[in-house]
């Protein structure tokens, strides 16, 4: 191991043996490249579903916390945390909490480093983009949905403001952070999360059907409402089918609508699934359709979809234009069937459109190398080492 090695404690609410999700990839993933890096990790979670106290996966330590539920935000959680990092308070050389993990947490002897994905109201209805598109019943059901984050503010705050370092995804969420509290600046750092390449797919364009993937849990502010409206708007002129991979509190909603609008042939809800089965469905893809209408604090799954050679039809919202340029994609004003059905239109009448910009998907995913996001993370790290306690 290099004399240089870091003794890292990646504070995290879940990982993806608790269950998928952005933060928990995000999360393993750069626990394995530092890991590969050289330097010494241990992750500190939720409990495991099966009672394991502790496990070691590729040179990664794994530590759950007893007293929790695995894989959720819970006030037991967030003590449970707090006593681990005062019981190893200066046994390591950062504590790197991943969102709200530290939130009760307060070291003294060792730095505190916060990746922020997306403040308290990011990717949900009552983000200030989002809230106003919102009808009254909309609004109603999403303020009692997230009532709890009114509590999560301020301590989410009092957290930041702890933090030696604030790392962000995205130019998108430095700002947001800023309207918060512009004192921040000094300590923030914008490191892009990192995506491996999976192997090339050698693509035909579309002979008959186009296939459109969508991946994500199902909520309204995703938007596939507003898809399937463009879909049944095409019905006499589009050549699709939908595979739509998640679920959640809006299959029902999502189900009776395929239902309404006559698309039971033309759309599949497969619901959670597999790596395995995940990787089939990219490598078949030949458009990755996200109409979300909240704010991604990064677009992880968009840079999936460039990873795999797939163009994206998006939204401008968040960080998404950060991530999908006009060289890998088409990007819409949210909540826009018909802007959505324009572009569809225009690749049913051209699939070859899609080929052409699937090579540039890969370079522009090959900007986004795991090495670089740990390289920044450690840059990080050494920053708030050098000014702590501060």
């Amino acid at each position: 191991m290099a004399d240089s090695a870091l003794r890292v404690a990646l504070l995290v609410k879940a990982l993806p043996l608790h269950h998928p999700g952005g933060q928990e990839h995000h999360t393993w993933t750069l626990a394995r490249g530092l890991a590969r890096a050289g330097h010494r990790v241990t992750a500190v979670t939720t409990a495991h579903p099966g009672g394991v106290e502790s496990l070691s996966v590729d040179g990664v330590a794994i530590q759950f916390l007893r007293g929790t539920s695995p894989g959720r935000n819970s006030w037991g959680f967030f003590t449970q945390m707090a006593r681990w990092v005062r019981l190893f308070d200066g046994e390591f050389d950062v504590f790197h909490s991943q969102g709200f993990a530290a939130m009760r947490a307060r070291p003294v002897r060792t730095p505190l480093v916060t990746t922020v994905h997306g403040t308290v109201w990011s990717e949900t209805p009552l983000a200030r983009q989002v809230w106003p598109l919102l009808t009254r019943r909309e609004k109603l059901a999403a303020l009692w949905r997230f009532k709890g984050r009114t509590v999560l503010g301020p301590l989410a705050h009092a957290q930041w403001h702890r933090a030696a370092r604030l790392l962000c995804d995205s130019e998108f969420t430095r700002g947001e952070l800023l309207q918060l509290e512009s004192a921040w600046a000094d300590r923030i750092d914008v490191v892009p999360l990192g995506q491996d390449l999976p192997a090339p797919v050698e693509r035909d364009p579309p002979e008959t059907v186009i296939a459109l993937l969508s991946v994500g849990r199902l909520e309204r502010v995703r938007g596939l409402a507003d898809l399937l409206e463009a879909l049944a708007r095409l019905r006499e002129r589009g050549r699709f089918h939908l595979t739509v991979v998640g679920d959640g509190p809006d299959r029902r909603r999502i189900e009776c609508l395929i239902g309404s609008r006559g698309l039971g042939g033309q759309v599949t809800l497969t619901g959670r699934v597999d790596g395995a089965t995940l990787a089939g469905l990219w490598r078949r893809a030949d458009l990755f359709v996200n109409p979300e209408w909240s704010q991604p604090a990064f677009g992880l799954v968009s840079l999936e979809a460039l990873a795999w050679g797939v163009p994206v039809l998006g939204t401008r919202t968040g960080a998404t234009p950060e991530i999908v340029t006009p060289a890998t994609g088409w990007l819409v004003s949210p909540r826009q069937p018909d802007a959505l059905a324009e572009v569809l239109a225009e690749i049913s009448g051209d699939p070859a459109r899609l080929r052409a910009k699937a090579s540039a998907c890969r370079t522009r995913a090959a900007e986004f190398p795991v090495e670089r996001m740990v390289q920044g993370t450690v840059d990080a790290y050494q920053r708030a080492m050098g000014r702590w306690p501060f």
